[in-house]
């Protein structure tokens, strides 16, 4: 494919090449530096377990070919275990690695005066966090969300709302399907990707809405990751490593972004310990 590619987007004899590709940061060179920052904590208590629940079930599904449910399984323990609803802020934090992650950065984003865009797709905990990230912080009205719920309308709204507010911290909680095309939120200069999805295309789409024209602050990307205490390499560590891959043959040998059925069972073997 890097072959093939070279032969597309080369002159060849003297010809143009068939093939003339430009990437932003080819076509807008004035945009600030942008920087990805992955960090790591190990899961404990309830995740651990549930974690543990969620491997033995994928053994079985594995065999009877259900790899999609095995992985949405995995993904959803990996961002947070079950939670009472009557269960404390703090408890609720502590009991995801994950979660935890992306809290510590909002601490430093807040200190910094900074606002950041979390992007998820899972409803329930979108709903849960928003309450949670305005009794932490003591934010006027809990932090606006758009998911596929939101009509278009309402979604621009929304943007315009963020966009227009003062200097000083903010956030918002956005789908990345939903919210990752067509918006500009260049308010935020933090990125957290709190759940990812399989395709590294929609993850650098969530990131361009505050990565372009209007941003003269660096952006920074946090990818936070659940990891297993014994060292053994966690469904977050397998699918980071899958989205960089994908990414990476993305830019420089175009082939498509969203992994084959292949890949994904691939990742989930890799997610099952010998």
């Amino acid at each position: 494919m890097p072959a093939l590619k070279a032969s597309l987007d080369h002159p060849i004899g003297g010809r143009p090449p068939l093939l003339m590709r430009r990437l932003k940061e080819d076509r807008l060179p004035e945009l600030p530096p942008c920087e990805q920052s992955v960090v790591r904590a190990p899961m404990s208590g309830k995740q651990a377990s549930a974690y543990q629940d969620a491997i033995e079930r994928a053994r079985d599904d594995r065999g009877g070919g259900r790899v999609l449910e095995a992985l949405h399984r995995l993904r959803q323990v990996n961002l947070c275990p079950d939670c009472p609803d009557d269960l404390a802020d703090n408890d609720v934090i502590e009991s995801s690695a994950r979660l935890a992650i992306a809290i510590k950065c909002l601490d430093r984003i807040r200190a910094a005066g900074d606002s950041a865009l979390i992007f998820l797709d899972d409803l329930e905990v979108m709903a849960r966090l928003s309450g949670l990230l305005q009794r932490r912080y003591r934010l006027d009205n809990a932090p606006m969300t758009i998911s596929g719920r939101v009509s278009g309308s309402s979604r621009q709204g929304r943007v315009d709302v963020f966009q227009a507010a003062s200097t000083g911290f903010d956030v918002m909680l956005l789908s990345p399907r939903a919210g990752g095309v067509g918006l500009t939120l260049t308010r935020a200069n933090h990125v957290i990707h709190l759940a990812r999805w399989w395709n590294p295309a929609v993850e650098d789409q969530s990131t361009a809405r505050v990565h372009r024209i209007g941003q003269n602050r660096q952006v920074v990307v946090h990818i936070p990751l659940a990891v297993l205490a014994d060292g053994r390499p966690s469904f977050d560590e397998n699918l980071h490593a899958l989205l960089e891959r994908k990414r990476h043959l993305m830019q420089n040998a175009l082939l498509p972004p969203e992994p084959s059925s292949r890949e994904l069972a691939t990742m989930l073997d890799h997610s099952l310990p010998t």
